[in-house]
């Protein structure tokens, strides 16, 4: 029984590295993922996802994961979204359930939060 478990986490590992997510944080109820940095002169994007363990819930509506599209301009410290959607299932798993892309206000980026870990990652020059 823990050979099987062993194979499993090493193979859901797997498909979190080679999808190119990479795990930046832990909460008490999510992880939170990164991947496809990229950046443009002063503009830069990331797109992160947010892996519940157990349902979230919106009106009728339940998930267990996000993702979402970051916009950074990287020269003043801001970030807007520019996507989010919602899936019933884990990693993205299931049907989508909610959809938006509509661009949010600029906003400034805090310091310490997981905002400021996905602009310094997005606008990190290469």
């Amino acid at each position: 029984m823990t050979l099987n478990i062993s194979i499993f986490f090493l193979t859901c590992s797997s498909a979190i590295y080679a999808a190119g997510w990479e795990q930046i944080a832990t909460g008490s109820n999510f992880k939170e993922y990164f991947k496809n940095a990229h950046r443009i002169g002063r503009t830069a994007s990331i797109i992160a996802m947010r892996d519940y363990s157990s349902e979230m819930t919106q009106g009728d509506m339940t998930y267990l994961s996000v993702k979402k599209l970051y916009q950074f301009d990287c020269s003043r410290s801001k970030f807007r979204l520019t996507l989010v959607e919602k899936y019933e299932e884990n990693m993205l798993g299931g049907e989508l359930c909610y959809v938006s892309k509509t661009k949010t206000s600029w906003e400034n980026v805090n310091p310490n939060t997981l905002n400021e870990v996905a602009m310094k990652k997005a606008c990190k020059k290469k």
